[in-house]
Protein backbone atom coordinates (compact mmCIF):
# COMPACT_ATOMS: atom_id res chain seq x y z
CA UNK A 1 0.00 0.00 0.00
CA UNK A 2 1.10 3.28 -0.83
CA UNK A 3 1.62 6.03 1.38
CA UNK A 4 2.15 9.27 0.49
CA UNK A 5 5.14 11.04 2.86
CA UNK A 6 2.47 14.49 2.90
CA UNK A 7 -0.27 12.30 5.01
CA UNK A 8 2.30 11.02 7.22
CA UNK A 9 6.12 11.07 7.68
CA UNK A 10 7.41 8.50 9.82
CA UNK A 11 10.94 8.65 11.49
CA UNK A 12 11.79 5.56 13.95
CA UNK A 13 13.60 5.54 17.05
CA UNK A 14 12.05 8.81 17.62
CA UNK A 15 10.98 9.57 21.65
CA UNK A 16 9.41 12.96 22.99
CA UNK A 17 8.75 14.26 19.41
CA UNK A 18 5.16 15.12 18.81
CA UNK A 19 2.47 16.79 16.88
CA UNK A 20 1.88 18.40 20.35
CA UNK A 21 5.18 19.55 21.05
CA UNK A 22 5.45 21.52 17.25
CA UNK A 23 2.05 22.88 17.76
CA UNK A 24 2.92 24.54 20.89
CA UNK A 25 5.64 25.78 19.76
CA UNK A 26 4.57 27.67 16.87
CA UNK A 27 1.48 28.91 18.79
CA UNK A 28 3.39 30.43 21.42
CA UNK A 29 6.10 32.07 18.81
CA UNK A 30 2.94 33.13 17.11
CA UNK A 31 1.79 35.03 19.93
CA UNK A 32 4.64 36.96 20.76
CA UNK A 33 5.44 37.74 17.12
CA UNK A 34 2.06 39.17 16.96
CA UNK A 35 1.97 40.96 20.01
CA UNK A 36 5.33 42.94 19.31
CA UNK A 37 4.16 44.65 16.61
CA UNK A 38 0.81 44.85 17.42
CA UNK A 39 0.72 46.23 20.78
CA UNK A 40 2.18 49.99 19.57
CA UNK A 41 -0.34 50.56 17.05
CA UNK A 42 -3.48 49.28 19.59
CA UNK A 43 -5.66 51.69 20.75
CA UNK A 44 -8.54 49.84 22.83
CA UNK A 45 -7.28 47.15 24.85
CA UNK A 46 -9.61 45.02 27.71
CA UNK A 47 -8.16 42.26 29.67
CA UNK A 48 -8.66 40.04 32.28
CA UNK A 49 -6.51 38.41 34.85
CA UNK A 50 -6.97 36.38 38.14
CA UNK A 51 -6.02 34.06 40.58
CA UNK A 52 -7.57 30.96 40.40
CA UNK A 53 -8.34 28.03 42.67
CA UNK A 54 -9.82 24.97 41.89
CA UNK A 55 -10.85 22.27 44.52
CA UNK A 56 -11.67 18.08 43.30
CA UNK A 57 -13.87 16.37 45.87
CA UNK A 58 -13.58 12.59 44.39
CA UNK A 59 -10.36 10.45 45.61
CA UNK A 60 -7.70 11.21 42.71
CA UNK A 61 -7.06 8.96 39.59
CA UNK A 62 -3.47 9.07 39.10
CA UNK A 63 -0.66 9.45 41.20
CA UNK A 64 0.47 13.03 40.45
CA UNK A 65 -2.47 14.24 39.99
CA UNK A 66 -3.75 16.72 42.96
CA UNK A 67 -6.67 17.76 44.88
CA UNK A 68 -6.21 21.46 44.68
CA UNK A 69 -5.20 23.73 41.77
CA UNK A 70 -4.10 27.21 41.74
CA UNK A 71 -3.55 29.03 38.43
CA UNK A 72 -2.79 32.55 36.96
CA UNK A 73 -5.16 32.92 34.08
CA UNK A 74 -4.99 36.32 31.50
CA UNK A 75 -7.43 36.59 29.12
CA UNK A 76 -6.19 39.91 27.09
CA UNK A 77 -7.62 41.61 23.84
CA UNK A 78 -6.52 44.93 21.74
CA UNK A 79 -8.14 46.55 19.10
CA UNK A 80 -7.13 49.78 17.01
CA UNK A 81 -8.74 51.42 14.42
CA UNK A 82 -7.17 53.83 11.54
CA UNK A 83 -10.23 54.97 9.26
CA UNK A 84 -11.32 51.93 7.18
CA UNK A 85 -8.35 49.51 8.81
CA UNK A 86 -8.88 47.76 12.20
CA UNK A 87 -6.47 45.59 14.00
CA UNK A 88 -7.15 43.15 16.58
CA UNK A 89 -5.48 40.85 18.52
CA UNK A 90 -6.77 38.84 21.44
CA UNK A 91 -4.44 36.16 23.57
CA UNK A 92 -5.20 33.61 26.46
CA UNK A 93 -2.85 32.04 28.66
CA UNK A 94 -3.03 29.86 31.90
CA UNK A 95 0.03 28.39 33.90
CA UNK A 96 -0.39 25.80 36.62
CA UNK A 97 2.47 25.95 38.64
CA UNK A 98 4.40 22.87 39.92
CA UNK A 99 4.80 22.53 43.31
CA UNK A 100 7.05 20.06 43.41
CA UNK A 101 10.29 23.26 42.51
CA UNK A 102 12.92 22.79 45.39
CA UNK A 103 12.54 26.55 47.09
CA UNK A 104 16.20 26.87 45.84
CA UNK A 105 17.05 30.37 44.54
CA UNK A 106 20.04 30.87 42.18
CA UNK A 107 22.68 33.76 43.70
CA UNK A 108 21.83 37.27 42.59
CA UNK A 109 18.60 36.16 41.24
CA UNK A 110 14.88 35.67 42.44
CA UNK A 111 14.05 33.07 39.60
CA UNK A 112 13.82 29.38 41.52
CA UNK A 113 15.83 26.74 39.89
CA UNK A 114 14.52 24.01 37.64
CA UNK A 115 14.11 20.42 39.05
CA UNK A 116 14.48 17.83 36.17
CA UNK A 117 10.53 16.31 35.46
CA UNK A 118 8.82 19.55 36.65
CA UNK A 119 5.22 19.35 35.21
CA UNK A 120 3.96 22.61 34.27
CA UNK A 121 0.62 23.29 32.87
CA UNK A 122 1.61 25.77 30.68
CA UNK A 123 -1.53 27.06 28.19
CA UNK A 124 -1.30 29.96 25.46
CA UNK A 125 -3.67 30.54 22.63
CA UNK A 126 -4.19 32.69 20.14
CA UNK A 127 -7.81 33.15 19.29
CA UNK A 128 -8.08 36.08 17.13
CA UNK A 129 -4.89 37.89 15.11
CA UNK A 130 -5.86 39.94 12.09
CA UNK A 131 -6.13 43.11 9.86
CA UNK A 132 -9.51 43.83 8.44
CA UNK A 133 -10.36 46.74 5.51
CA UNK A 134 -13.90 47.46 4.75
CA UNK A 135 -15.21 49.05 1.99
CA UNK A 136 -18.62 50.98 1.81
CA UNK A 137 -20.86 51.28 -1.50
CA UNK A 138 -22.59 54.09 -2.49
CA UNK A 139 -25.99 53.84 -2.09
CA UNK A 140 -28.41 52.20 -4.35
CA UNK A 141 -25.96 49.85 -5.80
CA UNK A 142 -26.73 46.72 -7.30
CA UNK A 143 -28.04 44.08 -5.01
CA UNK A 144 -28.35 46.88 -2.71
CA UNK A 145 -24.26 45.65 -1.43
CA UNK A 146 -23.81 48.28 1.81
CA UNK A 147 -20.07 46.92 2.79
CA UNK A 148 -17.42 44.54 1.58
CA UNK A 149 -14.73 43.64 4.68
CA UNK A 150 -11.39 41.93 4.21
CA UNK A 151 -9.77 40.44 7.02
CA UNK A 152 -6.19 38.98 6.84
CA UNK A 153 -5.25 36.77 9.76
CA UNK A 154 -6.86 34.33 12.20
CA UNK A 155 -10.66 35.43 13.57
CA UNK A 156 -13.50 33.66 15.06
CA UNK A 157 -16.91 34.09 12.88
CA UNK A 158 -20.04 31.95 13.60
CA UNK A 159 -20.82 29.53 10.87
CA UNK A 160 -23.68 27.61 13.03
CA UNK A 161 -25.37 28.66 16.91
CA UNK A 162 -25.85 25.02 17.24
CA UNK A 163 -22.13 23.82 16.80
CA UNK A 164 -21.25 27.15 19.06
CA UNK A 165 -23.50 26.22 22.05
CA UNK A 166 -23.17 22.85 22.11
CA UNK A 167 -19.41 23.16 21.99
CA UNK A 168 -18.62 20.31 18.87
CA UNK A 169 -15.72 22.51 17.53
CA UNK A 170 -16.51 21.35 14.19
CA UNK A 171 -16.09 24.61 12.44
CA UNK A 172 -14.01 26.54 14.72
CA UNK A 173 -10.85 24.54 16.77
CA UNK A 174 -11.28 24.45 20.65
CA UNK A 175 -9.15 25.19 23.34
CA UNK A 176 -9.73 22.65 25.40
CA UNK A 177 -7.29 21.98 28.63
CA UNK A 178 -10.25 22.26 30.89
CA UNK A 179 -13.19 20.50 28.33
CA UNK A 180 -15.91 21.92 30.51
CA UNK A 181 -15.44 25.03 29.25
CA UNK A 182 -13.91 25.13 26.02
CA UNK A 183 -13.62 28.39 23.50
CA UNK A 184 -13.45 29.00 20.04
CA UNK A 185 -10.44 29.85 18.35
CA UNK A 186 -10.33 31.26 15.14
CA UNK A 187 -9.52 29.85 10.96
CA UNK A 188 -6.56 31.20 9.41
CA UNK A 189 -6.29 32.88 6.15
CA UNK A 190 -8.50 35.26 4.30
CA UNK A 191 -11.64 35.99 4.79
CA UNK A 192 -14.62 37.95 2.40
CA UNK A 193 -17.88 39.31 4.50
CA UNK A 194 -20.43 41.13 2.37
CA UNK A 195 -23.04 42.45 3.86
CA UNK A 196 -26.42 43.87 1.79
CA UNK A 197 -29.45 45.30 3.53
CA UNK A 198 -31.18 42.07 4.36
CA UNK A 199 -28.66 39.15 3.99
CA UNK A 200 -24.82 38.50 4.38
CA UNK A 201 -22.19 36.50 2.32
CA UNK A 202 -19.10 35.15 4.14
CA UNK A 203 -16.54 33.63 2.22
CA UNK A 204 -13.05 31.81 3.76
CA UNK A 205 -9.85 30.65 2.23
CA UNK A 206 -6.73 29.05 4.34
CA UNK A 207 -3.40 27.06 3.77
CA UNK A 208 -2.89 27.38 7.37
CA UNK A 209 -4.12 24.30 10.26
CA UNK A 210 -4.41 24.97 13.73
CA UNK A 211 -6.60 21.73 15.32
CA UNK A 212 -7.76 21.96 18.66
CA UNK A 213 -5.71 22.47 21.87
CA UNK A 214 -5.54 19.81 24.19
CA UNK A 215 -4.42 19.01 27.99
CA UNK A 216 -0.64 19.05 27.92
CA UNK A 217 0.92 15.55 28.47
CA UNK A 218 4.22 13.87 28.40
CA UNK A 219 6.35 10.66 27.93
CA UNK A 220 7.72 9.58 31.17
CA UNK A 221 9.80 6.72 32.45
CA UNK A 222 9.00 4.67 35.07
CA UNK A 223 12.46 3.74 37.29
CA UNK A 224 11.34 0.69 38.09
CA UNK A 225 10.93 -1.64 34.96
CA UNK A 226 12.40 1.06 32.29
CA UNK A 227 8.56 1.65 30.55
CA UNK A 228 7.61 4.85 29.04
CA UNK A 229 4.01 6.09 29.71
CA UNK A 230 1.70 9.24 28.66
CA UNK A 231 1.23 11.72 31.72
CA UNK A 232 0.07 14.71 33.01
CA UNK A 233 -0.49 16.41 36.43
CA UNK A 234 -4.05 17.46 34.59
CA UNK A 235 -7.66 16.24 36.36
CA UNK A 236 -8.80 16.68 32.42
CA UNK A 237 -6.31 13.64 31.29
CA UNK A 238 -8.32 10.94 30.34
CA UNK A 239 -5.28 8.37 30.61
CA UNK A 240 -4.26 5.52 28.35
CA UNK A 241 -3.49 2.07 30.30
CA UNK A 242 -0.01 0.87 31.32
CA UNK A 243 -0.43 -2.66 31.29
CA UNK A 244 -2.44 -5.16 29.27
CA UNK A 245 -3.52 -8.67 29.84
CA UNK A 246 -2.49 -11.76 27.68
CA UNK A 247 -4.23 -14.88 29.25
CA UNK A 248 -2.35 -15.73 32.29
CA UNK A 249 0.40 -12.92 31.28
CA UNK A 250 0.92 -9.34 32.13
CA UNK A 251 2.44 -6.89 29.93
CA UNK A 252 3.62 -3.56 30.65
CA UNK A 253 3.11 -1.23 27.70
CA UNK A 254 5.60 1.08 26.40
CA UNK A 255 4.43 3.98 24.50
CA UNK A 256 5.72 6.16 21.65
CA UNK A 257 5.51 9.24 19.62
CA UNK A 258 6.81 9.47 16.22
CA UNK A 259 8.15 12.93 14.59
CA UNK A 260 5.76 14.60 12.87
CA UNK A 261 6.90 17.21 9.86
CA UNK A 262 5.77 20.42 10.46
CA UNK A 263 4.91 21.20 6.96
CA UNK A 264 2.92 18.03 6.91
CA UNK A 265 0.86 19.37 9.74
CA UNK A 266 0.77 22.87 9.16
CA UNK A 267 0.24 23.83 5.66
CA UNK A 268 -3.45 22.08 4.91
CA UNK A 269 -6.42 24.09 2.62
CA UNK A 270 -9.59 25.16 3.94
CA UNK A 271 -12.45 26.62 2.52
CA UNK A 272 -15.82 27.34 4.43
CA UNK A 273 -18.58 29.71 2.88
CA UNK A 274 -22.01 30.89 4.62
CA UNK A 275 -25.13 32.83 3.21
CA UNK A 276 -27.60 34.28 5.72
CA UNK A 277 -30.93 36.34 4.52
CA UNK A 278 -33.64 37.85 6.98
CA UNK A 279 -37.10 39.86 6.59
CA UNK A 280 -35.82 42.80 9.06
CA UNK A 281 -38.42 44.18 11.36
CA UNK A 282 -40.77 42.51 13.69
CA UNK A 283 -41.12 39.79 13.67
CA UNK A 284 -37.90 38.87 12.33
CA UNK A 285 -37.26 35.88 10.25
CA UNK A 286 -34.09 34.56 9.04
CA UNK A 287 -32.35 31.38 7.29
CA UNK A 288 -28.46 30.71 7.18
CA UNK A 289 -26.92 27.89 5.96
CA UNK A 290 -23.14 27.13 5.49
CA UNK A 291 -20.61 24.98 4.08
CA UNK A 292 -17.41 24.08 4.73
CA UNK A 293 -13.91 21.67 3.63
CA UNK A 294 -11.43 21.76 5.69
CA UNK A 295 -9.26 19.02 8.37
CA UNK A 296 -10.90 17.88 11.13
CA UNK A 297 -9.94 20.07 14.19
CA UNK A 298 -9.78 16.75 16.20
CA UNK A 299 -6.71 15.50 15.27
CA UNK A 300 -6.64 11.51 14.65
CA UNK A 301 -4.07 8.84 15.08
CA UNK A 302 -2.90 6.10 14.17
CA UNK A 303 -1.06 3.36 16.17
CA UNK A 304 0.85 -0.23 15.21
CA UNK A 305 -0.89 -3.22 15.38
CA UNK A 306 2.05 -5.39 14.04
CA UNK A 307 5.12 -6.03 15.98
CA UNK A 308 3.95 -5.13 19.08
CA UNK A 309 5.26 -7.30 21.72
CA UNK A 310 9.28 -6.64 21.72
CA UNK A 311 11.46 -9.74 23.65
CA UNK A 312 14.52 -7.80 25.42
CA UNK A 313 17.87 -9.92 25.04
CA UNK A 314 19.10 -7.68 27.71
CA UNK A 315 19.63 -9.28 31.39
CA UNK A 316 16.62 -7.90 33.46
CA UNK A 317 14.98 -6.49 30.89
CA UNK A 318 11.20 -8.24 30.54
CA UNK A 319 9.10 -8.83 27.70
CA UNK A 320 6.79 -5.77 27.01
CA UNK A 321 4.25 -4.30 24.98
CA UNK A 322 5.16 -1.50 21.88
CA UNK A 323 2.45 0.96 21.54
CA UNK A 324 3.57 3.90 18.63
CA UNK A 325 1.66 6.39 17.93
CA UNK A 326 1.72 8.96 14.80
CA UNK A 327 -0.33 11.98 14.09
CA UNK A 328 -2.80 11.04 10.74
CA UNK A 329 -4.39 14.02 8.72
CA UNK A 330 -7.75 13.87 8.16
CA UNK A 331 -10.44 16.05 6.17
CA UNK A 332 -13.92 16.36 6.30
CA UNK A 333 -17.20 18.48 5.17
CA UNK A 334 -19.49 20.14 7.18
CA UNK A 335 -22.80 21.43 6.27
CA UNK A 336 -25.47 23.65 8.84
CA UNK A 337 -28.67 25.03 8.10
CA UNK A 338 -30.94 27.03 10.07
CA UNK A 339 -33.92 28.67 10.50
CA UNK A 340 -34.97 31.41 12.85
CA UNK A 341 -37.25 33.99 14.68
CA UNK A 342 -36.72 36.88 16.71
CA UNK A 343 -39.89 38.62 18.59
CA UNK A 344 -39.92 40.60 21.36
CA UNK A 345 -37.30 38.94 23.36
CA UNK A 346 -38.54 35.71 22.08
CA UNK A 347 -36.04 33.74 19.72
CA UNK A 348 -36.66 29.89 18.05
CA UNK A 349 -34.29 28.32 16.37
CA UNK A 350 -34.01 25.66 14.13
CA UNK A 351 -30.75 23.68 13.34
CA UNK A 352 -29.13 20.62 11.32
CA UNK A 353 -25.86 19.89 10.64
CA UNK A 354 -24.18 17.07 8.73
CA UNK A 355 -19.82 16.48 9.10
CA UNK A 356 -18.65 13.99 6.54
CA UNK A 357 -15.55 12.32 7.04
CA UNK A 358 -13.61 11.63 3.98
CA UNK A 359 -12.41 7.84 5.30
CA UNK A 360 -8.73 6.47 5.01
CA UNK A 361 -7.09 3.69 5.12
CA UNK A 362 -5.03 3.10 7.61
CA UNK A 363 -0.87 1.60 6.65
CA UNK A 364 -0.44 -1.68 6.38
CA UNK A 365 0.21 -2.55 10.27
CA UNK A 366 -1.39 0.17 11.64
CA UNK A 367 -4.80 1.42 12.89
CA UNK A 368 -6.98 4.34 14.37
CA UNK A 369 -7.16 4.97 17.64
CA UNK A 370 -10.12 6.92 17.02
CA UNK A 371 -13.70 5.77 15.11
CA UNK A 372 -14.06 7.11 11.56
CA UNK A 373 -17.47 8.13 12.39
CA UNK A 374 -19.62 10.70 10.39
CA UNK A 375 -22.04 12.83 12.67
CA UNK A 376 -25.23 15.06 11.96
CA UNK A 377 -28.01 16.65 14.38
CA UNK A 378 -30.97 18.36 14.98
CA UNK A 379 -30.81 20.78 17.28
CA UNK A 380 -33.92 23.50 18.68
CA UNK A 381 -33.40 26.22 20.98
CA UNK A 382 -36.08 28.44 22.73
CA UNK A 383 -35.03 31.52 24.29
CA UNK A 384 -36.32 34.69 25.93
CA UNK A 385 -34.09 37.85 26.95
CA UNK A 386 -35.68 39.78 29.72
CA UNK A 387 -34.86 43.01 30.89
CA UNK A 388 -36.04 44.72 34.06
CA UNK A 389 -35.73 48.56 34.41
CA UNK A 390 -32.62 48.21 32.17
CA UNK A 391 -30.61 47.31 35.27
CA UNK A 392 -31.35 43.24 35.84
CA UNK A 393 -31.15 41.86 32.37
CA UNK A 394 -30.47 37.58 31.17
CA UNK A 395 -32.16 35.26 29.39
CA UNK A 396 -33.43 31.63 30.00
CA UNK A 397 -33.19 29.16 27.17
CA UNK A 398 -34.35 25.69 26.86
CA UNK A 399 -32.29 23.41 24.20
CA UNK A 400 -32.62 20.15 22.75
CA UNK A 401 -30.55 18.09 20.12
CA UNK A 402 -30.56 14.22 18.73
CA UNK A 403 -27.85 12.87 16.85
CA UNK A 404 -26.89 10.13 14.81
CA UNK A 405 -23.07 8.46 13.72
CA UNK A 406 -22.40 6.13 11.30
CA UNK A 407 -19.04 5.60 9.26
CA UNK A 408 -17.50 2.51 7.83
CA UNK A 409 -17.34 -0.47 10.06
CA UNK A 410 -14.19 -1.03 11.93
CA UNK A 411 -12.17 -4.84 12.17
CA UNK A 412 -10.42 -3.84 15.42
CA UNK A 413 -13.26 -3.23 18.43
CA UNK A 414 -10.66 -1.65 20.81
CA UNK A 415 -11.16 2.22 20.08
CA UNK A 416 -11.50 4.17 23.37
CA UNK A 417 -12.52 7.58 21.68
CA UNK A 418 -15.28 8.65 19.64
CA UNK A 419 -17.85 11.28 18.94
CA UNK A 420 -19.43 10.48 21.86
CA UNK A 421 -16.03 10.38 24.15
CA UNK A 422 -15.18 13.96 22.53
CA UNK A 423 -18.65 16.01 22.87
CA UNK A 424 -20.15 16.78 26.16
CA UNK A 425 -23.79 15.93 24.90
CA UNK A 426 -25.32 14.32 22.20
CA UNK A 427 -28.56 13.33 22.49
CA UNK A 428 -30.45 15.35 25.78
CA UNK A 429 -31.30 18.77 26.52
CA UNK A 430 -29.99 22.00 28.39
CA UNK A 431 -31.28 24.69 30.43
CA UNK A 432 -29.44 27.75 30.42
CA UNK A 433 -30.18 30.82 32.99
CA UNK A 434 -28.32 33.95 32.95
CA UNK A 435 -28.25 37.21 34.62
CA UNK A 436 -26.78 40.38 35.17
CA UNK A 437 -27.17 43.58 37.43
CA UNK A 438 -25.84 47.10 36.50
CA UNK A 439 -25.74 49.71 38.79
CA UNK A 440 -25.02 53.22 36.39
CA UNK A 441 -24.22 51.41 33.69
CA UNK A 442 -21.61 49.57 35.28
CA UNK A 443 -21.92 45.60 35.84
CA UNK A 444 -22.02 45.14 39.49
CA UNK A 445 -22.77 40.81 39.36
CA UNK A 446 -23.09 38.63 36.88
CA UNK A 447 -24.01 34.42 37.44
CA UNK A 448 -25.00 31.72 34.90
CA UNK A 449 -26.70 28.35 35.47
CA UNK A 450 -26.76 25.46 32.60
CA UNK A 451 -27.67 22.08 32.70
CA UNK A 452 -26.71 19.46 30.53
CA UNK A 453 -29.10 16.26 30.72
CA UNK A 454 -27.49 13.19 28.18
CA UNK A 455 -30.22 10.60 27.37
CA UNK A 456 -28.07 7.77 26.69
CA UNK A 457 -25.69 8.38 29.81
CA UNK A 458 -29.30 8.97 32.15
CA UNK A 459 -27.15 11.71 33.64
CA UNK A 460 -25.38 15.11 33.47
CA UNK A 461 -23.86 18.14 33.82
CA UNK A 462 -24.68 20.96 36.32
CA UNK A 463 -22.57 24.16 35.93
CA UNK A 464 -23.10 27.28 38.09
CA UNK A 465 -20.65 30.15 38.32
CA UNK A 466 -20.49 34.33 38.87
CA UNK A 467 -18.44 37.76 39.39
CA UNK A 468 -19.32 39.95 41.71
CA UNK A 469 -17.49 43.31 40.51
CA UNK A 470 -16.31 45.55 43.44
CA UNK A 471 -15.36 48.30 41.45
CA UNK A 472 -14.40 48.66 37.70
CA UNK A 473 -11.22 46.84 37.80
CA UNK A 474 -11.69 44.40 41.26
CA UNK A 475 -13.74 41.26 41.25
CA UNK A 476 -14.21 38.25 42.93
CA UNK A 477 -16.07 35.03 41.28
CA UNK A 478 -16.68 31.45 42.08
CA UNK A 479 -18.55 28.51 40.86
CA UNK A 480 -19.13 24.48 40.86
CA UNK A 481 -19.29 21.89 38.61
CA UNK A 482 -21.17 18.49 38.70
CA UNK A 483 -20.69 15.15 36.65
CA UNK A 484 -22.93 12.48 36.94
CA UNK A 485 -24.18 9.30 34.51
CA UNK A 486 -26.37 6.14 35.57
CA UNK A 487 -25.28 4.18 32.39
CA UNK A 488 -21.79 2.53 31.90
CA UNK A 489 -20.75 3.85 28.56
CA UNK A 490 -17.88 5.09 26.49
CA UNK A 491 -19.00 8.70 26.72
CA UNK A 492 -17.51 12.09 27.83
CA UNK A 493 -19.36 11.97 31.18
CA UNK A 494 -18.36 8.52 32.02
CA UNK A 495 -14.25 9.75 31.30
CA UNK A 496 -14.62 12.72 33.61
CA UNK A 497 -17.55 11.74 36.28
CA UNK A 498 -14.89 11.43 38.97
CA UNK A 499 -14.15 15.30 38.38
CA UNK A 500 -16.42 17.45 40.26
CA UNK A 501 -15.16 20.31 41.70
CA UNK A 502 -15.71 24.06 42.92
CA UNK A 503 -13.07 26.94 42.04
CA UNK A 504 -12.81 30.58 43.06
CA UNK A 505 -11.08 33.40 41.57
CA UNK A 506 -9.57 37.01 42.18
CA UNK A 507 -8.71 39.81 40.08
CA UNK A 508 -8.64 43.00 38.24
CA UNK A 509 -9.87 44.09 34.87
CA UNK A 510 -8.21 46.77 32.76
Amino acid sequence: MMFTSREINFKTGEKMNSFDTVFKLFIKSLFVSMSFFAAPVLSQTSSQVYLKGEHFFPKLQRFNQKMNYLSLYMDWEGESRFRSLTFQINGVAEIFPDWGWPFVFRKGSFMPLMKKGTDWQFYLSLPSAFASYTYEFAPNELFKIQSLEVTLGRRVYSWSEADDYWGFGMWNPLSKWNPLTPFQNGLIGTFFDLKGQKWSFQFFAGEVYLPNQRVKMKLESDTTNGSTYFNSSSRWFAGVPRQVRTGPALFDINYYRRKTSLSDVLFQESTAASLKVWSGGQPNYWMRGSVGYRPVNEPFSIRNEHDVVKVSGKEGKETHVQQVFAFFPMKHRMLSLEWGLDYQGVSFLFSVGDDYLFKKAAPEGWTFWRKQDDFSYLSIFLKYEYSILNQLEGFAQLSFINSRLSGASQANQGHRVSRQSLYKVTDGIGFDLNSQWKKGGQVKWETSLQYLYSFPDKGGLLSLSGNFWFSKNFFIGGGLFILGAEKERISFLNYFRANDYLFWKVGYGF
